[in-house]
């Protein structure tokens, strides 16, 4: 293929004419497509997928959480929960009610939440206040990069290519890239049953409070626990995601159906809370002001300033300058 276009290009110099038609029809991207629709066949065809306007789907899992445990490496703290979820696809809306167990909780807490039209919001004892961008960016990836989703918006990726084939899982595995939203994406399809085993997505998290500082975030699913549904659709029933190479979240599917109608409600923000996610929810995490704003900065004892906040911080006067003891969250915070 080298040869060949470096051929190109020097008849391409000869006569003047740059050779456009050549590199638009290059067999590789023809190959890349042939991949992802052998993969939507396995999955029971690119019509059946399409057809999927809506997902209701019931599923149990854990979390790690990362960004509370003692050590960088693990172990790490598990949160345990049960999730329903609904997924609009027409509309690209989620809602997703979870219970989760906690180390310090008797009883599960229940919270759920609504992404629609950009907005989030969290439903807590029945009332509902608006999120933040962190969640809706979470949503959006969510619902793109779901197993039902992701092949599809493959095929409709301008740039959408191969790549060099790798061993993964120790199984043989084609690989084709596309970008989506300016960002770069990898899926990884089995060479023997060409469905989709993962997918990797490289993208900056400004609006989460963890996520933002490590800048570009690699995150990757693996989808297995493959099972024929009603409806010729063959389905994963576990998903494990990796951030930046560490687990981070399993899910094991339990209950899933296709197409179910959608409540009227199900999606519904009162403009009220619109309104507080339009004033606060879009706030990056390095913009995050100083302190609380209803206290004031307090002197514990001479010298020794205590600002208050989700995480304090303390500014200790000395001969030679300040020491800012605990500057968290950003960059922005910190400066």
């Amino acid at each position: 293929m080298r040869r060949i276009a470096i051929v190109l290009m020097a008849l391409a110099l000869i006569s003047g004419q740059t050779p456009v038609m050549a590199i638009a029809k290059s067999p590789t991207n023809d190959e890349a497509k042939t991949r992802v629709l052998a993969a939507a066949t396995g999955m029971g065809g690119v019509e059946k997928l399409r057809a999927l306007k809506s997902v209701e789907v019931e599923a149990l899992g854990h979390w790690h959480m990362l960004e509370q445990s003692e050590r960088p490496d693990g172990p790490w703290l598990v949160v345990y929960d049960s999730i329903q979820e609904l997924r609009d696809y027409e509309r690209q809306r989620l809602r997703q009610t979870s219970e989760a167990h906690y180390f310090d909780e008797a009883k599960g807490v229940r919270l759920t939440m609504i992404v629609a039209d950009g907005v989030a919001a969290i439903e807590r004892n029945k009332q509902l206040s608006p999120f933040t961008m962190a969640q809706v960016q979470d949503a959006e990836e969510w619902l793109d990069f779901s197993p039902e989703r992701i092949l599809l918006n493959a095929l409709e990726a301008q740039d959408l290519r191969t790549e060099r084939e790798t061993t993964l899982q120790g199984v043989p595995h084609h690989v084709v890239s596309f970008t989506w939203k300016n960002a770069p994406v990898r899926l990884f399809l089995n060479a023997h049953t060409s469905l989709p085993t993962a997918v990797e997505l490289v993208r900056a998290h400004p609006y989460d409070t963890f996520w933002s500082v490590w800048g570009d975030v690699t995150l990757r699913t693996y989808f297995s626990l493959w099972t024929l549904e009603p409806g010729g659709i063959r389905y994963p029933r576990q998903w494990d995601h990796e951030r930046n190479g560490q687990s981070y979240r399993t899910l094991t599917v339990t209950g899933i159906k296709f197409n179910p109608e959608i409540p009227a409600e199900a999606f519904n923000i009162p403009d009220e809370v619109r309104q507080k996610f339009a004033a606060n929810g879009k706030r990056m995490v390095n913009d995050a002001p100083l302190g609380l704003a209803n206290q004031q900065p307090e002197e514990i004892v001479k010298d020794f300033v205590q600002i208050r906040g989700r995480w304090n911080v303390a500014l200790i006067k000395q001969t030679d300058g300040i020491v800012v003891l605990e500057a968290p969250i950003s960059s922005g915070y910190s400066d």
